[in-house]
């Protein structure tokens, strides 16, 4: 099954429309071409048909940070990063996918940054610690505390 192309999956999906983990693979598909739109509704599919529901859910998360816009956090990280309505999308997604797994440590980290992005840094700071309580030893882990480390400070000077 993993061998099948996009077309072939929408062909099975014409025969077999509740097949929930078709739709996950065929957004997974959609989302690599960068077909977004599809790719959400993809794996909104599978969430309503209740398989790879955290998995879908995560997957949401990042589609709506790649559809989010560009900008530079106060030269501290580049690149893509999402603010607006894709942010509290992409937040809802992680937040859905933690909820039906709370192990999940992508999730968690996926998570955090989005808050980190956004200056919510009492949220950024809880969803640190779920991912420190998964995995305390990571190297991402250390990174992400540094980058909430710089941006307390950040904020500290900009109050002064």
């Amino acid at each position: 099954m993993s061998g099948l192309t996009l077309e072939d999956i929408r062909g099975s999906l014409k025969k077999n429309p509740d097949d929930a983990l078709l739709y996950y693979r065929a957004g997974l598909l959609e989302e690599q071409r960068g077909n977004l739109e599809q790719a959400l509704r993809d794996y909104q599919e599978s969430v309503n048909r209740k398989a790879r529901v955290s998995d879908a859910w995560f997957r949401m998360g990042t589609v709506w940070e790649k559809s989010g816009e560009l900008y530079d956090l106060k030269g501290m990280t580049k690149g893509r990063v999402v603010s607006g309505p894709q942010r509290r999308k992409a937040i809802d997604a992680y937040k859905a996918a933690v909820r039906a797994r709370p192990d999940f440590a992508d999730a968690h980290y996926r998570l955090c940054l989005v808050y980190l992005v956004g200056d919510d840094m009492r949220e950024a700071n809880e969803s640190y610690q779920k991912l420190h309580d998964l995995e305390p030893k990571s190297d991402r882990t250390r990174q992400l505390l540094l980058m909430i480390y710089k941006r307390h400070q950040v904020q500290s000077r900009q109050k002064r």
